[in-house]
């Protein structure tokens, strides 16, 4: 409690001078508590108590376990938050508050200075922005959870990996000009921090020169030449037009890298280019590509068929900017064969069905990578087959019946017959579930395959259905 007395001075030839309750001693204050009750220099720590101050307006000093600490931050009778300093030893010790009035108060065996955090290694030791470095050591975290700050030459890291712990630390570089001898600093959620030598040099950063073309679709492949591309890295990792990602990387090295554009809807503003390399470098150059349209199907006649359906498909910028030729045209997922394309007009024969047929996509691939999607515009007949050939044997000038379902199969007529190597374009019936027709000569006898064509390029096979028999022989006549 506190009391007030006298104050009695005795001077040395005997007189007293006597001021009655001159003084007033004050309760002396106490620490109850200290948050956390460790860490190491750079650890913010709470003091919590009662008459912190003795009667003073502030902290004047504070020692943790001896060791006087870097920064007093805020001070009153009831809390007082300091930086913990160096420490004098890595052992528990006392808390001593020193106010400005000179009174004390300290609470002993209150502070653990924890083992000083070490860096053992970083790598790698040279980068530029986007460069994903790596720190090995001790202690790192420095008492608490979880990294807070990393500065590269006093310039704070671009982005810390949540994965951070005691012993290693992920971080991505920052933008720095091209230096060498800068120190690494690791903050944690303490306060507690640790410091390197002069280890880390600033690389001067790759350059995009040129970008080539500066517009496309998707599937276009786009030259981008500059240098040190790889930012130091081994090759390059990805390629992305604004927010999307290239489909893929082409060829790269340091000084070229050609990519396939990604899929995006037309737009007349530039998107930004980034390379970023496998040591996590970006090279980037704004306002670089623009999206275009895809092109405009007018038509594709047949609508329907099958394999070896021909096909026209008209449009206009089928091919895309700076194309010349397609490269491939898929009708469904099979490859078809191109008979003749441009930028307007392309034909082609469809390749293999997909199993159970239906409703197809048709894909353009030009010759400079570009694609063009042209969703729902054939459907593959399932239903186009020869059920029966009667009779299924003869010679020439046989008459033969073929029956089956959409003979037609999506076209407008018939062109011919074939029985195996030979055929026959003379109709005697023809329509979509019956086709009558005299059998040609053939020097080939036996069993062969019976093959219906379209205008539209259909062929509508029965494999084995017809035998060629030896041919009818008069040797003698009477009259």
């Amino acid at each position: 409690t506190n009391t007030t007395g006298d104050v009695i001075v005795v001077a040395s030839s005997g007189a007293t001078t006597v001021e009655s309750d001159g003084f007033e001693y004050i309760a002396l204050g106490s620490i109850e508590g200290l948050t956390p009750p460790s860490g190491q220099r750079g650890t913010i720590v709470v003091i919590t108590g009662r008459d912190l101050l003795n009667g003073g307006t502030r902290a004047a000093e504070v020692t943790l376990n001896g060791a006087v600490v870097d920064s007093i931050v805020a001070s009153n009778d009831t809390h007082i938050t300091v930086t913990a300093g160096a420490a004098n030893a890595t052992s528990t010790g006392p808390v001593t508050i020193v106010s400005d009035t000179g009174a004390f108060v300290t609470l002993t065996s209150a502070f653990l200075y924890l083992d000083p955090p070490r860096i053992n290694s970083t790598s790698p030791v040279s980068g530029q922005l986007g460069s994903r470095v790596t720190v090995q050591g001790t202690g790192l975290l420095g008492g608490g959870t979880r990294i807070v700050s990393v500065t590269i030459g006093g310039i704070a890291a671009e982005s810390i990996a949540g994965s951070s712990s005691d012993t290693q630390v992920v971080f991505v570089a920052p933008n720095g000009t091209a230096s060498s001898g800068n120190d690494i600093v690791i903050t944690a959620d303490t306060g507690a921090f640790v410091q390197s030598g002069p280890i880390w040099s600033f690389t001067a950063r790759g350059e995009i020169v040129s970008v080539s073309p500066d517009s496309g679709r998707h599937g276009t492949r786009v030259t981008i030449t500059g240098t040190r591309l790889r930012g130091g890295g081994g090759r390059i990792a990805s390629v992305s037009f604004g927010a999307l990602l290239s489909t893929s990387i082409v060829s790269e090295n340091e000084t070229v890298v050609v990519v396939a554009a990604p899929s995006s809807p037309a737009s007349t503003n530039a998107v930004d280019l980034t390379v970023t390399a496998d040591s996590g470098a970006t090279v980037a150059l704004s306002a670089q590509f623009s999206f275009v349209d895809v092109g405009n199907l007018t038509s594709v006649n047949p609508v329907n068929g099958t394999v070896g359906t021909r096909l026209t498909i008209v449009g206009t910028d089928l091919l895309g900017v700076g194309s010349a030729s397609a490269a491939r045209v898929l009708v469904g997922p099979s490859d078809a064969t191109i008979i003749s394309f441009n930028d307007t007009i392309g034909i082609v024969e469809v390749g293999a069905a997909p199993a159970g047929g239906g409703i197809a996509d048709i894909q353009i691939v030009s010759n400079t990578g570009a694609i063009a999607i042209f969703n729902d515009s054939f459907v593959f007949r399932e239903d186009c087959n020869i059920t029966a050939i009667s009779p299924n044997r003869g010679q020439a000038g046989t008459f033969v019946n073929i029956f089956g379902s959409n003979l037609l199969c999506g076209a407008s007529s018939f062109i011919s017959v074939t029985f195996g190597e030979v055929s026959t374009s003379t109709f005697i019936t023809a329509t979509s579930s019956v086709v009558r027709v005299r059998a040609p000569g053939s020097f080939i006898l036996g069993v062969t395959d019976v093959t219906i064509s379209t205008d539209a390029g259909t062929d509508i096979i029965a494999e084995n259905a017809w035998t060629f028999d030896v041919a009818s022989n008069i040797t003698d006549s009477c009259v």
